[in-house]
């Protein structure tokens, strides 16, 4: 090994560990992840709902919602 190969491992950070206590209750995790679930169908229907009006401003925005 060179030198400098020696520099990159020394400086390199450890891996951190995947705890499992991350401060997060169960509830709180659970109610974010429903909450982004139900944000995200929201915006992929109201997405569709944008997609039915005539002008092109709004088909493009309702695209890009979905």
């Amino acid at each position: 090994m060179s030198s400098q190969d020696e520099q990159f491992q020394a400086g390199a950070p450890e891996p951190a560990a995947p705890s499992a206590d991350d401060g997060m209750t169960w509830w709180y995790r659970w109610l974010c992840r429903i909450a982004g679930v139900i944000g995200g169908l929201s915006c992929a229907f109201a997405g569709l709902w944008n997609c039915v009006t005539i002008n092109p401003l709004n088909i493009a925005a309702g695209v890009w919602m979905m």
